[in-house]
């Protein structure tokens, strides 16, 4: 059975947060769905290899290096994406940490990060 036509998104803009596999994933089932997709993460580096891996499958996302926990960055996001695109429509937070250890083990430092891309970050971008 065909897909009803209000399910697609073609002309949606999305923002996909973060540049981990959950990222590349849900950004690729936007593209399927028909949405222009902007990925964001704060690691240059991690965010080209996220966009090289899309790319080899064939599927065309724009990057841009923001950290979403730093509120003005953000701001300046919103910015650049409203000047190209004259919209989001859809916003996707995928940003994510773990650490991979007992809750007694982690440090002070790792607690304050985890809150930090966790809910500092979706507060923001949302």
């Amino acid at each position: 059975m065909e897909q009803e036509k209000e399910t697609e998104l073609g002309g949606a803009v999305a923002l996909v947060i973060g540049t981990g596999e959950s990222a590349a994933a849900i950004a690729h089932s936007l593209i399927v769905a028909g949405a222009q997709v902007v990925l964001a993460g704060e690691d240059a580096s991690s965010l080209d290899g996220t966009l090289r891996r899309l790319a080899l499958s064939g599927y065309r996302v724009q990057g841009d290096v923001a950290d979403c926990g730093d509120k003005r960055q953000v701001e300046q996001l919103v910015e650049r994406m409203q000047r190209v695109y004259g919209k989001i429509d859809i916003l996707v937070n995928a940003w994510e940490q773990f650490e991979p250890s007992p809750a007694e083990n982690i440090s002070p430092d790792a607690w304050q990060q985890a809150l930090r891309v966790h809910i500092k970050a979706v507060f923001l971008a949302c």
